[in-house]
């Protein structure tokens, strides 16, 4: 919606997506066998098939757009996601009691382990000429409920553009912060957990001509 000539705002609803999934599985057992005399087996199952699906949830996003002159602009966004809104349907193929039961189970653990998430970002274009000055930040926080941590996106840019000829050069760094358990025990309040930083560099170049 455009409210004046330089200021617009926009505002979109992402419904959720339901994904089809299906595990194929067999389980294999290999054994050896001791008793004055060395034995070793293999056995495998029939083939398993188990169909579900998994609904995504809803995503509700805003916007705003500024205008500055002939200098450039300025945007933002900010997304609000529920992500422990997400669920699975794991009898939607099955009557058993047991996927019925587990259903309740796992849609109860994302309920409770995850919650509303909001994502920031701001980014903006000076114009210098036949040049211009690229900046943007991203800001994702984690919907885990016991982790506090914050996504982090930053990427700058430089474009040139003359007559017919468009060159353009953009940097993005991002900082995903997570907690890993590498195993675990019967014993939650036993395992341990490593804080866990990924870094993310890209570089990205693009060169044309428009006819």
């Amino acid at each position: 919606f455009l409210l004046t000539q330089k200021v617009r705002i926009g505002a979109a609803v992402h419904t959720p997506t339901v994904y089809s999934l299906k595990d194929i599985f067999t389980t294999d057992l290999s054994y050896t066998f001791d008793d004055g005399g060395i034995e070793q087996g293999l056995a495998r199952s029939p083939e398993g098939e188990f169909d579900y699906s998994l609904r995504t949830p809803w995503r509700f996003i805003g916007s705003a757009g500024f205008i500055l002159g002939k200098a450039g602009f300025i945007t933002t966004e900010a997304e609000w996601v529920n992500q422990g809104n997400a669920s699975f349907n794991l009898t939607r193929n099955s009557d058993a009691q047991a996927d019925a039961e587990y259903e309740v189970e796992v849609n109860q653990q994302i309920n409770d382990q995850f919650n509303n998430a909001l994502n920031f970002k701001v980014g903006g274009e000076l114009a210098l000429g036949d040049f211009r000055l690229r900046g943007g930040l991203g800001l994702g926080f984690s919907p885990d409920v016991e982790v506090e941590d914050v996504n982090r996106l930053v990427s700058l840019g430089l474009g040139y553009r003359k007559n017919r000829f468009f060159a353009d050069a953009a940097f993005r760094t991002s900082v995903q912060e997570g907690v890993y358990s590498p195993y675990v025990l019967a014993d939650i309040s036993q395992e341990q957990f490593v804080t866990t930083e990924t870094t993310d560099n890209r570089l990205l170049l693009t060169i044309g001509f428009k006819f």
